[in-house]
């Protein structure tokens, strides 16, 4: 059983205006949070309770095979394997994930071997629908997704297991170096003793930070204290956004800290664009 931990890395964004603001962000946006694209039975109960209700109730047949080819990584794997489902074929259905998005049901691996397949099934949670046996028979879009844990050897002795965030924000669905299958369209039925292979064949690319302008400026560096505290390299990093003339004024600027969620856009909504008064002034 692996102990995971809600992200440690924060960005602030400083925000430098003729007020000067700035702007600090923390970890998590939602960009990635879509309206429902699968209506399907379901409620909004506690974990608890959803495992209960998943141990008593009627369990799917049918079963999800994801296989990692060495190809793709050519070590062992750690970290949790998830299969999204929707109706929905406008996008990838891992872009569809939310509070109230593509179903998805998900299940722990260690050091699964490159070519073993890892099996979600019946017995697997899911949310927002919390059994797979709810989901009724049909035509959907299936695509599995695996997020990739490191080891974590922290300096007080603990050894934890979890996600290393990309600087994405811990949006497991879009984080770098996590792997995803091709989306297939299946005929699903739960009640079924059907098989869905599903192979992962891609690994999502490194975040293209946004260069620095006039305006915006990006800083990243690595904190030596929560490196030591981590066992691994942590950085901190700021998304500034400097007043007008800032390059070669001599003055000093009162400043704004807004902290917020993790991104990498620019604060206070500023955009270098031709409806931009600001901008447009400079």
């Amino acid at each position: 059983m692996h102990r995971r931990s809600w992200p440690r890395r924060s960005l602030g964004a400083l925000a430098l205006v003729p007020a000067l603001a700035v702007q600090a962000a923390a970890q998590q946006s939602g960009p990635y949070t879509t309206a429902a694209s699968l209506e399907l039975p379901g409620e909004p109960w506690s974990n608890v309770a959803a495992v209960e209700a998943l141990q008593r109730n009627p369990k799917a047949r049918m079963r999800f095979e994801i296989v990692v080819p060495a190809s793709v990584r050519p070590e062992p794997l750690t970290g949790r394997v998830f299969v999204i489902i929707s109706r929905n074929g406008e996008s990838e259905p891992r872009l569809q994930v939310g509070r109230v998005g593509a179903p998805l049901f998900g299940r722990d691996v260690e050091k699964l071997a490159p070519g073993r397949p890892a099996i979600i099934d019946g017995t697997d949670l899911g949310t927002p629908v919390h059994n797979l046996a709810d989901i009724p028979a049909g035509e959907y879009y299936v695509q599995a997704v695996v997020n990739v844990y490191s080891e974590f050897r922290r300096s007080d002795g603990h050894v934890l297991w979890m996600h290393d965030d990309q600087w994405e924000g811990q949006h497991w669905n879009v984080s770098p170096g996590n792997l995803y299958s091709d989306v297939q369209r299946v005929r699903m039925d739960p009640a079924s003793n059907q098989h869905v292979r599903l192979e992962i064949r891609n690994v999502v690319p490194p975040i293209e930070v946004p260069p620095n302008t006039q305006w915006v400026e990006r800083f990243k560096f690595q904190s030596p204290t929560l490196t030591r505290f981590w066992g691994r390299p942590i950085y901190l990093g700021a998304t500034v956004l400097l007043p007008r003339d800032y390059a070669r004024s001599t003055i000093r600027y009162p400043v704004l800290y807004d902290q917020g969620h993790f991104s990498l856009r620019s604060p206070l909504r500023f955009a270098e664009s031709d409806t931009n008064a600001l901008y447009l002034r400079g």
